[in-house]
């Protein structure tokens, strides 16, 4: 893992790119650890399960605003 000090665009840039590389080789369906994702976007496990954590809290607020609350409850 490389070191981010000070280049936030950079290390977000990275991360983008690993993701967009996995969403595109990753065959549907199939789970990865943060571990995993974490080694193809070159950050850490920890990074990649607090980016995990904000995505479902924008997620949950998008379903609530949108009056589709009893959709969260089925997942």
């Amino acid at each position: 893992m490389e070191d981010w000090a000070g280049n936030g665009q950079q290390k977000n840039d990275t991360i983008d790119a690993g993701l967009a590389i996995l969403a595109i080789i990753n065959p549907r369906g199939q789970r990865l650890t943060c571990q995993e994702i974490a080694e193809v976007c070159d950050c850490s496990r920890s990074l990649i399960w607090q980016i995990e954590r904000q995505a479902m809290k924008k997620m949950r607020a998008r379903l609530i605003a949108a009056g589709l609350r009893n959709a969260l409850l089925c997942g």
